[in-house]
């Protein structure tokens, strides 16, 4: 049974006995192909990682009568959604209780992949998903579902992943389309992912999806077209696309502890203390900013050139499928504070590019930078320099639902709530970042 607290499904935890099954199943699977066992060392992630690390140990030592020495380390500021240089974390020294040096190394990790889930929850929504939302950590952080859902009376869905580039939107809506009659497509478009030449420079945005993603042409496809066959290989393979020294083995033991888990509805194991996956692609944080955050922008905007060859081409074969399977496409992005978005001189170049883009191809773009009615929003509303925070969420999705009602009103006429120039926005309605 389920239980609810405000609103929000609380875990299903595997049951002691399957735990314990799926351990050892992996801990023989060690035995077997990782002898010597005095060769190996250990190594789980904080935080639930370390314990299954020790929990391996116990079960091979009971075995074997061999004991695995047990190391931890903490990868908070290398996550892949997250600027390093803008985190407030207090990283934990490593603990390596041997030399390293020429051991084969086990990292043990306890699968927190938001993406995981969430194409798990796409793929059990079969006949069911009417508002698709993609994009990168900007959709997923920004864009409650849930919310959307219940104000419009139909089923929407955040299939948002980090570092989503324009070919992973691409195939996220293909897939979703698949088993579902799309009405509407929702894409965010934060202004750093359309600035990649190509797919290859950021091969861990696609593996974060294809990894988990039903086997399928499309699939090999995306795949193909990010990387070749060395992409191919990683799929085969995935310690291979793992970010991890040479010499170590790190095969992540992550797919072994699916079960009871990582069924639709249950999140404690992809929950951490500072943020919590709530369904449907979103994920609800609770870090704030203030005048002491560091707010200057992770990349600048070329106004000859505002998005790639390589968005560009994306971007087109979207609307051509939206066109093609009658689907409704809205290009957005969500709101920045003004104190990054004002170090962007050529913010407006973009927005206008994005503007005569979708005019030329027969879809909007609002850009919630210009908002007429967020002025509201302030350090409590981010959880970083350029992402909102759960409570920004919940300010954005509301604004966001007033534009999505109005516009499909006959005298919806954009410009009663954004502003036409970034600089009119900033003059009249300045949030409570802006300096």
């Amino acid at each position: 049974m389920m239980n609810m607290q405000a609103g929000i499904p609380k875990a299903q935890l595997m049951a002691g006995d399957a735990m314990n099954r799926a351990l050892t199943r992996m801990a023989h699977e060690m035995m077997e192909q990782l002898m010597p066992l005095e060769n190996v060392v250990l190594v789980g992630i904080r935080r639930r990682g370390v314990p299954l690390a020790q929990r391996l140990s116990d079960i091979i030592e009971k075995y074997e009568h061999v004991r695995i020495p047990v190391g931890e380390v903490d990868i908070a500021m290398y996550r892949d959604d997250r600027d390093p240089a803008q985190l407030n974390v207090e990283v934990q020294e490593k603990h390596l209780p041997v030399d390293v040096t020429g051991k084969v190394v086990v990292l043990v990790d306890d699968v927190h992949s938001y993406t995981r889930v969430m194409l798990q929850e796409l793929y059990a929504s079969e006949q069911n998903i009417d508002i698709l939302f993609a994009g990168s950590s900007h959709c997923y952080r920004s864009v409650d579902p849930a919310a959307v859902s219940e104000a419009m009376g139909v089923k929407a869905f955040n299939a948002g992943t980090s570092q989503q580039l324009p070919d992973g939107a691409y195939f996220m809506l293909r897939e979703a389309a698949k088993t579902n009659t799309i009405r509407q497509m929702y894409l965010e478009m934060f202004y750093t992912t359309l600035l990649e030449e190509k797919s290859s420079n950021v091969p861990a945005a696609a593996y974060i999806i294809t990894d988990f993603a039903k086997e399928s042409r499309e699939k090999y496809e995306y795949l193909w077209n990010m990387g070749g066959l060395a992409a191919l290989l990683d799929n085969a393979v995935p310690a291979r696309h793992n970010n991890i020294s040479p010499g170590v083995i790190g095969e992540t033991w992550r797919a072994k502890l699916s079960g009871a888990a990582y069924e639709p509805g249950s999140y404690e194991y992809v929950t951490y203390g500072d943020e919590a996956y709530r369904g449907d692609g979103f994920v609800y944080c609770l870090p704030t900013t203030g005048p002491e955050t560091d707010f200057t922008p992770i990349a600048q905007i070329d106004a000859q050139k505002p998005i790639s060859d390589f968005s560009l081409e994306y971007i087109v074969k979207i609307a051509d499928f939206c066109r093609e399977n009658g689907i409704e496409l809205v290009l957005f992005t969500a709101p920045l504070p003004d104190a990054y978005t004002s170090q962007l001189p050529n913010y407006q170049s973009y927005v206008d590019y994005m503007t005569a883009l979708g005019e030329s191809l027969g879809f909007d773009y609002w850009d919630f930078c210009l908002s007429r009615d967020l002025s509201e929003l302030g350090y409590e509303n981010y959880m970083d320099a350029h992402h909102l925070n759960g409570a920004g969420a919940e300010v954005f999705t509301a604004e966001l639902l007033r534009v999505m009602q109005a516009s499909h009103e006959p005298d919806f006429d954009k410009n009663e709530f954004f502003w036409p120039q970034y600089a009119q926005k900033l003059q009249h309605t300045p949030d409570h970042t802006a300096g």
